[in-house]
C-alpha cells in the first residue's frame, strides 16, 4: 500500500493502479477483506483516470466491489457477534448435558442467528 501511495504521489498513476490491482488479487486470494477494503478505499480516493470511458467503467466496477466487500464484512461481523453470544451462553450455563439444554441452546442460537444466514 505504501508503494502504491509513493507511486501515486510521484504522478505515476498507471503504475500505482497496477500495484493496487495486484494487491486486490492477493487480498481476494487470501480472503483478507479488510485489506481489500483498504485498497478499494485508496483506489476510490485517488480516482485519477486518464480516459473518461475507462473512468466510467472503473467507477461502476469499484462501486460493485466495494458493496460486495461491505456485505461480506457485515456477515463476518454478525457471525462474530453470534460467536460471542454463544460463548456468553456457555459461560452462564456450561455444556448442554441433556435434551432440554440442547433445545434451549438451539433456541438461543436461532434467536441470535443473523437474517439471511443459512442454518
Amino acid at each position: 500500500m505504501d508503494h502504491a501511495r509513493i507511486l501515486y504521489n510521484k504522478g505515476l498513476y498507471l503504475q500505482s493502479l497496477k500495484l493496487l490491482d495486484k494487491m486486490k488479487e492477493m487480498a481476494k486470494a487470501h480472503h483478507q477483506l479488510t485489506y481489500l477494503q483498504q485498497v478499494l478505499f485508496f483506489e476510490k480516493r485517488s480516482k485519477h483516470c486518464l480516459l473518461p470511458a475507462v473512468c466510467v467503467i472503473r467507477a461502476d466496477q469499484l462501486t460493485n466491489e466495494s458493496e460486495d466487500v461491505n456485505e461480506k464484512l457485515s456477515v463476518v461481523n454478525k457471525l462474530s457477534n453470534l460467536s460471542l453470544q454463544l460463548y456468553s451462553w456457555y459461560i452462564q450455563h456450561g455444556h448442554a448435558r441433556n435434551k432440554k439444554d440442547f433445545d434451549e441452546l438451539k433456541e438461543y442460537f436461532e434467536k441470535y442467528l443473523p437474517e439471511g444466514i443459512k442454518k
